[in-house]
């Protein structure tokens, strides 16, 4: 039996037993994927022993790992069962590493997003920023006209169709849909009014131009609505306050052009 490799334990600040085992693996310079089971579970009871020497309280997470770690390393000792060459694979779960392997996966991806976040922070200390001003005394507020819309109107009654479409919207389900561009969706719009029955108001209310449910389609309808407005083809209107809110074309502009 070959004896275990000497390692000279410091003891930091460990968050939890994932981290203490990252910070072993790196040590002992193994491959995360390939875990010389036996040797980390050596060296991880080695390090929970030092705490014990030095009067320090073992948490109990730590013990459970130790668990874990020995629990994986008996069934490891256990004969193998013969694989025939037509098996190419190992059946799925049959290494009893696997479920330790992609917790440390997953919580070493975390600690390299927590490091990247801490130093964006870091950097954008180094900024000095204004602080914001008080512009409250500047604004003066400008009484809509009978039928206008604001933009406060508009932006709740996108959140309110939105989470409509979310309660509609099934647990699971796997859509292919065209992307559409900005200048795509105005002209579908505008062909959608005029495609209006000559006998009707003229008019088509908000949330019926949101057939679809992803956010990024949603943005892209509501981006083509105020390109519209802006190119004056089409108004909002709203009857009354808190009211729906409808498109209708702008006849005046579509007439003179």
């Amino acid at each position: 039996m070959s004896e275990q490799n000497e390692l000279t334990l410091i003891l930091p600040d460990f968050e939890g037993p994932l981290d203490l085992l990252l910070h072993l693996i790196k040590e002992l310079k193994v491959d995360i994927f390939d875990i010389p089971i036996a040797e980390v579970t050596f060296q991880y009871l080695r390090y929970l022993d030092t705490m014990q020497e030095m009067k320090l309280d073992i948490a109990g997470d730590y013990l459970l790992m130790a668990a874990t770690l020995l629990e994986i390393k008996s069934r490891m000792l256990l004969p193998k069962k013969e694989v025939t060459f037509e098996e190419e694979f190992y059946e799925e779960g049959e290494d009893p590493r696997e479920s330790l392997i992609q917790q440390l996966v997953e919580y070493k991806q975390f600690q390299e997003a927590a490091k990247a976040l801490k130093t964006m922070e870091q950097e954008r200390g180094l900024y000095f920023t204004k602080p914001a001003t008080d512009l409250e005394d500047l604004q003066q507020a400008v009484p809509l006209a009978p039928g206008e819309v604001s933009a406060a109107d508009l932006i709740a009654a996108l959140q309110k169709m939105y989470q409509k479409l979310q309660k509609k919207k099934p647990l699971q389900a796997r859509m292919e849909q065209d992307q559409y561009t900005v200048d795509q969706t105005m002209t579908w719009i505008m062909e959608k009014l005029e495609n209006l029955p000559h006998d009707s108001d003229q008019r088509l209310p908000f949330t019926a131009f949101f057939e679809v449910q992803t956010k990024s389609q949603i943005v892209n309808t509501f981006l083509a609505m105020l390109e519209l407005v802006k190119e004056r083809k089409i108004n909002f209107s709203q009857e009354s306050t808190y009211g729906d809110i409808y498109i209708l074309r702008n006849m005046g502009v579509l007439a003179n052009e």
